[in-house]
Formats: structure tokens, sequence, C-alpha cells
């Protein structure tokens, strides 16, 4: 009984640490919105810069910094002198690590899908 026990209790330790895994996502890389902008995100797990492609042909630069403790899961970004960019959620999707939910500073929120 203590074997099964040990048994089930490993098993239910790797179903956990699979699950946190591959909610875990890596932001680098380009990602178009909704909207149709393009932004591109260097690999980081420290602050980061965002470059933005916006549909009418204007690039602008962001910085992105991760949320304490959530590295890889959940991180802001802004644009100076845009205070409708500012403080922006990006969050994975957990059955996606190719698509995240980005909440706005207005309330809007979009999806980002890696291109």
């Amino acid at each position: 009984m203590a074997r099964k026990s040990l048994a089930l209790m490993f098993a239910l330790l790797l179903m956990v640490s699979a699950y946190s895994t591959a909610y875990a996502a890596d932001p680098s890389g380009r990602w178009k919105s909704s909207s149709g902008n393009v932004f591109t995100i260097p690999a980081s797990t420290t602050d980061f810069v965002i470059y933005i492609h916006m549909t009418n042909g204007q690039r602008l630069t962001g910085r992105g910094r991760w949320f304490d403790g959530q590295i890889g899961h959940r991180f802001r970004y802004w644009v100076d002198g845009y205070p409708e960019s500012s403080w922006v959620d990006c969050t994975f999707e957990r059955s996606n690590p190719n698509a995240m939910r980005v909440h706005g500073a207005d309330g809007e929120t979009q999806t980002w899908i890696r291109i």
C-alpha cells in the first residue's frame, strides 16, 4: 500500500510539473495582434525592449518588464509618449503557448498570435 501511495504521489508530481512547464512560455519572436500591429520581442529573463510595427507603417520602441515571480508567464510593456500603452498586461494562454491575451490600460483586450 505504501508503494502504491508513493507511486501515485510521484505520478501526480509529474503531472503538475508537466502542466507548469506547459504554461511557461517564451515570448521571444514576432507576434501579430488582433489589431494588425506586429511586435518583436527579444529573449530575456529581465527587462527588455519591444519593437512595434504599426499598421500605418510607424515603428515604435517600448520597454517590457516581467511581473515579479512570473517570468515566462506574464509581463507588462509601455511606450513612452503613448499613455494608452502604459502598463499593458500580457498573459500567456495556458492552452496555447503561441497566443497571449493582452489587456490594455483602456480596458481593451486583444489576442497576440506568434507569427
